[in-house]
């Protein structure tokens, strides 16, 4: 079957200067619809998102960036540097632009993935799929333009609500022509008919699928060069101390700045019983440094490899997540979510919605308000203080993750659903 994917702002580790990063969730789809023996072909952006530069490759081009890999397509984009800028708006606009000028050119796939946002590229793909009776799906997976409404008016202070009128007519006709509407949430799923009025009909052939991963082998758990690696970080990952990790981006703008203040009001000598590992970068790094070199139960390591990640989180007891307890956070399940629940981790948050809804009942999620310092600090301390509790693996958590998030599972269901969906439109 013929399966063309469309989604922007992933890494591509089939390219040498994204090697060390990780397929994300178009990218893993790709390779296992390819590895099924799919004709699968992934567009993305010839700009990179995360690494704001242009990739090494051709422009509106199929290519075959790994042999055994998916074809790929680059789309032509002038890129950015600012995430709020005209020029961001721009480059998304010449993206759907590239999208809507090559598809004709090229053989009709059987079926369409694609991943919103992009707006403008999603509404020139049901579009096309509508012109010449190709089933389109749409993946939900940020709220568009309404996260945009919520950036700006906490930037410059009132309502911005009806600034993005293209938007919005582009989405009413995205999501109310797919022939198919999916999400990582219910929530996210549910937005798209709340607030763009997609037929309630359609929730019989609608689905969810959250986003998955790939657990790790014991092996490469096990490896010895990834304790290496943490013991010449400064993290000995046998030393029995109850082991909080933040992995991902370290910015300011989320609740990370309340961490900062709750890590400093930890009492004295708490390093004996609790370490703290950090690892990533972003505008919050050198206030998270700053405080390391006062406080040696904290370690700053930047960015780390994806299975150094892993062995430190199967070493590991409570996963961080600092947010902004946003509306369109508390409709998401962060990636985060299913890397801690894979290595057996509590979760501490301020987060509240749909992260909730894993595992009623339990004490998977342990809460504390946004910008509490003090309470969070209390919390973490009482966590030093019940090894029995919190130094041991929570095996609900490794339930969560094999009913909700193992690739094992949600690939091949993924995939059944889209070839289902291209024969009944045969």
């Amino acid at each position: 079957m013929k399966i063309w994917i469309i989604c922007t702002g992933e890494p591509v580790p089939f390219l040498p200067d994204e090697a060390g990063d990780r397929f994300l969730r178009a990218g893993k789809l790709a390779q296992h619809l390819a590895a099924q023996g799919h004709d699968v072909t992934w567009w993305t952006a010839r700009f990179d998102h995360y690494g704001k530069r242009q990739r090494d490759v051709p422009a509106n081009t199929p290519i075959r960036p790994a042999p055994d890999g998916p074809e790929m397509i680059f789309l032509d984009s002038i890129g950015y540097q600012n995430h709020m800028g005209p020029r961001r708006f721009f480059d998304h606009w010449q993206i759907g632009r590239a999208f809507k000028r090559l598809a004709p050119t090229l053989d009709e796939p059987d079926v369409i993935l694609a991943a919103f946002p992009l707006v403008e590229t999603c509404a020139n793909i049901v579009a096309y799929g509508r012109a010449r009776g190709v089933p389109t799906i749409l993946d939900v997976r940020d709220l568009w333009p309404d996260v945009l409404y919520e950036r700006l008016a906490a930037r410059i202070g009132f309502s911005t609500k009806g600034m993005f009128v293209p938007y919005e007519v582009q989405c009413a006709h995205a999501f109310r022509g797919a022939d198919r509407v999916i999400g990582i949430t219910n929530g996210m799923q549910n937005w798209c008919y709340d607030r763009f009025g997609r037929d309630e009909r359609m929730r019989e052939v609608d689905a969810v699928f959250r986003q998955f991963k790939q657990k790790p082998g014991a092996v490469e758990l096990a490896d010895p060069a990834h304790f290496q690696f943490w013991s010449d970080k400064g993290v000995d990952l046998n030393d029995g101390r109850t082991r909080l990790v933040w992995s991902g981006s370290i910015i300011r703008d989320s609740d990370g700045p309340t961490l900062v203040k709750a890590l400093d009001l930890l009492p004295a000598g708490i390093e004996e019983r609790l370490q703290v590992v950090v690892c990533g970068t972003g505008s919050l790094l050198p206030d998270l440094q700053a405080l390391a070199d006062r406080r040696p139960f904290l370690k700053c390591v930047g960015w780390v490899p994806n299975a150094e990640v892993n062995t430190l989180l199967e070493r590991s007891h409570v996963g961080l997540l600092c947010y902004l307890d946003r509306f369109d956070f508390q409709m998401a399940t962060p990636n985060k979510v299913i890397d801690y629940c894979a290595a057996g981790m509590r979760i501490l948050t301020n987060l509240s919605g749909e992260l909730q809804t894993l595992a009623p009942g339990s004490d998977l999620i342990i809460n504390y308000p946004t910008g509490g310092a003090r309470a969070l600090a209390d919390i973490i301390a009482t966590i030093a203080d019940q090894p029995d509790v919190y130094r041991v693996k929570y095996e609900r958590a490794r339930r969560v993750f094999a009913e909700e998030f193992d690739a094992a599972q949600v690939m091949p269901a993924f995939e059944r659903y889209l070839v289902a969906t291209a024969e009944t439109h045969r």
